[in-house]
């Protein structure tokens, strides 16, 4: 079923409706009755599924055209916020049973739009997305070999080596950070299999950066479990996640490129000055939004941003192609570090494996509380700095109403919102398939998720 909607309220029609036509006749298999409808489409920016389900998702052959602005879907069905009221403001269309992702592969288009309307000049048709089970079904065989090349070089002599190092490796996760070093690397053309090694060199990395964050943050829980810290002591964490680090460069000396090499270990340069930053933010209530951001940018974004940018560089693809999917990884890391923030205050702390308010505990000023002390009076501003300051939970009832009576969390999303359309935006260079529709899935997914 496909979903077109044009709201009375955007009158304003597309130019150019003969270069769209002609992209349109592409979809004559789609046994549209009307291609008029499709061209009739006001504003298609990037699609936002804010309000998207899984109901929406599990109807068979589902696609759902927006015309979206300020962040509304029209769509009477599945949108609980939804501005159309009216069934006849939408037009329903059969594909003759084609699979989603087979009917509109290539809908995206660039167009001018006419009068009245801010000057969006390159928007999104459609964007159909994929659910995170069949992204990474998709890298499946891929990240079977990383799995296993994993677990061959985290072999050691040192008994207790083996016995962290598992631990912290099999303890969960996403794996988001090599699953995008193969999908960049796949989307970009790639047909080889050293994509395998960066993807495990970047777990390593990360997984050692985890196993120090723990010591310094003093954390007793992570993913769910206890921290490897907690359970084998601070001393044997550090010395595993030292293991960890030097374990990866020698990887990366098997990869045989000095490009490689040069960008793995200045991004691990750069993740270490990140930590250094954020410790000298800790308890620091003047800490400001730029300085926060340069800390997500360091410590967090910076591995997503050689993840990401390895794929074009073993491909042997251009500078600029290469700059491409590393801005594409570092707008999608600062996004997932700022959903993180947000989740510390709404999360609940099963599903996110760690204890809700850790960083506040920590006196960590991250963007929701610099954003409600800058919006508060000064009584309640004083509070929230006076918990930077000490650390703790103990006004945890008065922060939490600072930062809802602010709209902090808004104001994060949406900067979050900001960093995944500039990630999107990235990937336009990258020819159409199943892997860049994957990334550009990932990129909503780092925004709308509650883990």
């Amino acid at each position: 079923m496909i979903r077109t909607f044009t709201p009375r309220v955007w009158p304003q029609r597309l130019q150019s409706l003969s270069r769209l036509q002609r992209k349109v006749r592409r979809f004559a298999r789609c046994h549209l009755p009307d291609h008029q409808d499709i061209i009739e489409i006001n504003v298609c920016a990037f699609f936002c599924i804010q309000f998207f389900n899984e109901d929406a998702v599990a109807l068979s052959d589902a696609v759902l055209f927006t015309a979206r602005y300020d962040d509304r879907i029209h769509d009477c069905r599945f949108s609980k916020k939804c501005p159309v009221k009216e069934p006849q403001d939408c037009t329903v269309y059969a594909p003759s049973g084609q699979t989603r992702n087979k009917i509109f592969k290539e809908l995206r288009v660039s167009l001018d739009i006419a009068g009245g309307l801010p000057s969006i000049r390159s928007f999104t048709a459609a964007c159909i997305l994929m659910d995170f089970n069949t992204i990474r079904q998709l890298a499946d065989a891929d990240m079977q070999a990383v799995n296993a090349l994993i677990q061959r070089r985290l072999h050691s002599d040192v008994v207790l080596i083996n016995q962290l190092s598992h631990y912290i490796i099999g303890s969960g996760g996403k794996r988001l950070r090599p699953l995008l070093a193969l999908l960049v690397a796949r989307a970009c053309g790639y047909q080889g299999d050293k994509h395998v090694d960066i993807a495990a060199i970047v777990e390593f990395i990360h997984t050692a950066t985890l196993l120090h964050d723990d010591v310094v943050d003093e954390s007793d829980m992570r993913r769910g479990k206890e921290t490897a810290n907690n359970v084998w002591g601070n001393q044997a964490a550090v010395l595993v996640g030292d293991f960890l680090y030097s374990r990866s460069f020698e990887m990366m000396v098997d990869v045989g490129s000095m490009r490689v090499m040069e960008i793995l270990s200045t991004t691990t340069n750069v993740i270490a000055e990140g930590e250094v930053l954020q410790l000298l933010n800790c308890h620091d209530p003047d800490t400001s939004e730029e300085r926060y951001m340069e800390v997500i940018h360091s410590k967090t974004a910076k591995l997503f941003e050689a993840a990401c940018q390895l794929g074009a560089v073993l491909t042997g693809l251009s500078t600029e192609h290469e700059e491409a999917m590393a801005k594409y990884g570092m707008h999608l890391g600062t996004a997932f570090q700022l959903v993180d923030d947000v989740l510390d205050y709404t999360a609940d702390a099963e599903e996110m494996g760690k204890n809700v308010g850790d960083d506040l505990a920590e006196g960590k000023p991250t963007l929701p509380l610099i954003i409600a002390i800058q919006r508060s009076n000064a009584a309640t501003a004083g509070i929230l700095r006076n918990a930077i300051e000490q650390g703790g939970l103990d006004q945890i009832d008065a922060i939490m109403q600072a930062i809802t009576d602010t709209k902090a969390i808004d104001y994060t999303l949406e900067r979050a919102k900001g960093e995944t359309e500039s990630a999107i935006a990235s990937l336009q260079c990258l020819p159409d398939s199943d892997y860049r529709q994957a990334l550009e899935s990932l990129a909503w997914f780092a925004i709308n998720r509650s883990h």
